[in-house]
């Protein structure tokens, strides 16, 4: 049987008479002579009109409200997987300052001589600071060697 409501639309009834309505965008409908189209779950969307399917989020991206277009993952976070809910964070003494990023590999390393610290999910290099029990920042921002017997612990 031939049929105007192709994969993508749904039936739809306006003024008594029955219309090939085509499916929102965050719907999707993937058979003909349908009555209805499905929402996307968390992890996938369907961005267009007219959507036979949804698409699972690609590389740093994530989706976490059923319905919705997938998001870049914000800076200091980065997504290797497709379908995600959430983003995970670059590691300790890492920062990433671009958004949609799909690797642990773009998060940068701070200089040898400073440390985030425990803090995660850095977005930028001013979060890497001197070791303080090594060294400590002076006024140019430059991490200098503690002196000998000193305690430069409370110099961050």
């Amino acid at each position: 049987k031939c049929s105007d409501c192709a994969p993508g639309k749904f039936k739809n009834m306006v003024n008594n008479e029955e219309v090939c309505t085509e499916c929102p965008i965050g719907f999707a409908q993937g058979e003909t002579d349908q009555s209805f189209c499905t929402q996307c779950k968390k992890g996938k969307e369907a961005p267009t009109l007219a959507s036979s399917f949804c698409a699972a989020c690609d590389l740093g991206k994530f989706n976490l409200i059923d319905g919705q277009d997938c998001l870049n993952c914000p800076a200091g976070q980065y997504q290797d997987g497709k379908g995600e809910t959430a983003c995970k964070d670059c590691d300790v003494d890492t920062y990433l300052t671009e958004l949609g990023k799909s690797s642990k590999a773009d998060c940068l390393s701070c200089d040898e001589k400073r440390s985030t610290g425990a803090s995660v999910g850095n977005v930028k290099d001013s979060a890497c600071l001197c070791k303080h029990t090594l060294f400590y920042q002076s006024k140019e921002n430059m991490c200098q060697p503690c002196p000998d017997g000193a305690d430069c612990s409370a110099n961050k």
